[in-house]
Formats: C-alpha cells, sequence, structure tokens
C-alpha cells in the first residue's frame, strides 16, 4: 500500500514538474529535432526512469530538460502501464494463493 502511495505521488509529481516547465519547455516529441532528441523520446516512452538516466549520462555533453520529453500523453502512459504491472501482479498473487494445496486436517 504504501509503495502505491509513493508511485501515485510520484506521478502527481511529475506531471506537476511537466505542468511547470511547460512554460519554457517545447515538447520535442512529436518531430524530435535531432538524433538526441529522438533517443530521449524513446527513453521516455519507457518510462520516467529511464528518462531521467538518459538525462543524467547526457549531462556531460548536452544540457536536456526532463519536460521537454514529457506532455500529458507520455504521463497519462507512464500511469497506465504502472497500472498494469500491478494488476498483472495483484492477478500473479491471487492465481498463486489458490493453488496453494488446503491444509485439511
Amino acid at each position: 500500500m504504501k509503495a502505491k502511495s509513493i508511485g501515485v505521488a510520484l506521478s502527481f509529481l511529475l506531471a506537476a514538474l511537466a505542468a511547470a516547465g511547460s512554460a519554457q519547455a517545447r515538447y520535442l516529441c512529436e518531430e524530435p529535432p535531432s538524433s538526441r532528441d529522438a533517443r530521449a523520446c524513446e527513453a521516455a516512452r519507457q518510462g520516467p526512469g529511464e528518462l531521467r538516466r538518459f538525462i543524467q549520462r547526457m549531462q556531460g555533453v548536452e544540457h536536456l530538460l526532463f519536460a521537454d520529453y514529457v506532455n500529458e500523453s507520455t504521463v497519462l502512459a507512464w500511469n497506465t502501464k504502472d497500472a498494469v504491472k500491478r494488476l498483472q501482479r495483484q492477478a500473479s498473487k491471487e492465481v498463486t494463493a489458490s493453488a496453494m494445496p488446503i491444509d485439511r486436517r
């Protein structure tokens, strides 16, 4: 339950950061102007962690902004992906629990 709360809080934080940065940021993933931007967009499609790692790796070479590669659709896709993973884990636990032998002493 605590992990779910942290995930929800992180999603809201990312959405807020994207919205706050939108005044300065420009969404570059519709038509990436460079191969570097295309790689950043691919990282964004994989998730916020991948995008963060990509930006950190590029820090010594380029100054990239997280918000340039995130829009509302991106955040929605991340949240949907997380929800599907949670439901799959829950279903897997339920199947495992139902497959356990019942002790009838």
